[in-house]
């Protein structure tokens, strides 16, 4: 058997390093080694709670068992991750990233999420590509699920060019638009529904896509058996996405609160919540933004040195910093956060699935301030790990295989060093991230 140490590395070896010479452990023949995480805590992905003194074995990038360690049999040859004084959890999701750069998706990677949705802001690569690559446990990229986007002006009116969009005008091309997509490989797309008026006001007012044609796209896809992501942060495109049977929401509502009969609906529909306070935040006042980054070094240690000059140097303003084109959002940023924090409560006890999306940030960063603020806003730390693990595999349909560590699994975990159900912070105190079986 094989142990194999990684504590000794010196705590000031920044993560950034770390994520550029991010090096796989495993056999070089097979990719995936037989490995076992030794007498740890298991923290459940499906209910947010803790077994101690168990010992995961994974064989050929999936998980063999699940067993007390005292029981445990460990095979001649195996790779071992000494658990003890450990947490083990399941890879992170984030269902919710734009950024499609490989420095970005190690660094994601190193940061403990091992599966995202990807958005790429300018696609370039055939989803199956990006994809296919991405699920080798030996790339040091986080597994891909990827999408492209429809819109109806939003946000390119705030911010032109700096994602690309399909805009459809008519039903014919909406379901002519999926299926193209769905012929060249996509299996998911995302829609976004939004007229900007709460991030911009009136003056930036922009049209959505008309209800004819999202209906389309929601139509076309379905029957070609994708998946569909909805931005939607007015209740009044909450209410119609849900008519029209989407599987998750990108965005939550942040207008108004919701009303719980139609979170009824969701959760007998087996619609995902992704709420994105996070996003709020940074486009609402970069300072603020910056100032939560520069209280974590764990955070600040991702950071390329521009980035973190770049942040120290927003942290030091005198006032809110904002785009002109956002000036509504920081308007009434707290006022979002506040109703989105209730209505994400709301979901949750009414069932509904919650999941983790970031849709910003330094690479990882963003995701893990979404996991922090799901925890001011009145989730348990359990609950946010949930959301962070099993949350995110049923809102990319990848609940049969991923967010869970049991028999038959793929064996995406990760190995902390402190207790994330007394604090989600402590998820970011990652000594190993496996991706399929490979030890990182």
């Amino acid at each position: 058997m094989t142990s194999l140490a990684f504590g000794q590395i010196p705590r000031r070896a920044t993560l950034l390093a770390l994520a550029l010479l991010l090096t796989a452990c495993g056999s070089k023949e097979t990719g995936a080694p037989t490995l076992a995480v030794t007498d740890t805590t298991l923290i459940d992905g499906r209910t947010g709670t803790a077994r101690s003194h168990v010992t995961i074995l994974a064989e050929d990038g999936r998980i063999r068992s699940v067993s007390p360690a005292a029981e445990a049999s460990v095979p001649p040859g195996a790779q071992i991750l000494d658990g003890r004084g450990r947490w083990v959890t399941p890879g992170f999701v984030d269902v919710h990233v734009h950024h499609d750069d490989p420095v970005y998706l190690r660094k994601t990677l190193a940061l403990g999420f091992t599966t995202i949705h990807l958005m790429p802001s300018h696609p370039h690569e055939q989803p199956e590509t990006l994809e296919t690559r991405s699920r080798d446990p030996r790339s040091p990229s986080p597994r891909l699920q990827v999408s492209e986007m429809f819109a109806g002006e939003f946000p390119d009116n705030l911010v032109p060019g700096a994602y690309e969009f399909r805009k459809p005008k008519t039903e014919e091309a909406a379901r002519s638009a999926v299926r193209g997509l769905h012929e060249r490989g996509y299996r998911q797309i995302k829609i976004i529904q939004d007229d900007s008026r709460l991030w911009a006001g009136e003056s930036w007012a922009s049209p959505r896509l008309t209800p004819p044609v999202f209906g389309a796209l929601v139509d076309e896809a379905r029957g070609l058996g994708m998946r569909v992501y909805v931005h939607a942060t007015q209740l009044v495109d909450t209410r119609a996405a849900v008519g029209a049977g989407i599987d998750a929401f990108m965005h939550g509502t942040m207008d108004a609160e919701v009303d719980s009969s139609l979170f009824d609906r969701m959760q007998a529909k087996g619609i995902v919540w992704t709420p994105a306070h996070s996003v709020l935040i940074q486009f609402g006042d970069y300072r603020r933004y910056a100032r939560r980054i520069l209280a974590d070094e764990r955070l600040t240690a991702s950071l390329s040195p521009s980035e973190l000059e770049a942040h120290r140097g927003n942290a030091m303003a005198d006032s809110p910093i904002r785009a002109e084109a956002f000036a509504v959002l920081t308007e009434h940023l707290d006022e979002y956060l506040a109703v989105l924090s209730a209505n994400t409560r709301d979901a949750g006890e009414a069932g509904v699935v919650i999941a983790v999306g970031s849709d910003g940030g330094p690479a990882g960063v963003g995701a893990h301030l979404e996991m922090e603020l799901l925890q001011e806003g009145g989730l348990s730390p359990g609950q946010v790990m949930v959301a962070a693990t099993s949350g995110g595999a049923r809102a990319l349909g990848l609940e049969d295989e991923l967010g869970s560590l049991e028999p038959g699994s793929i064996a995406d975990l990760l190995v902390l060093t402190a207790n994330p159900l007394e604090d989600v912070r402590n998820a970011r105190r990652i000594e190993w991230v496996v991706k399929g079986g490979v030890p990182f």
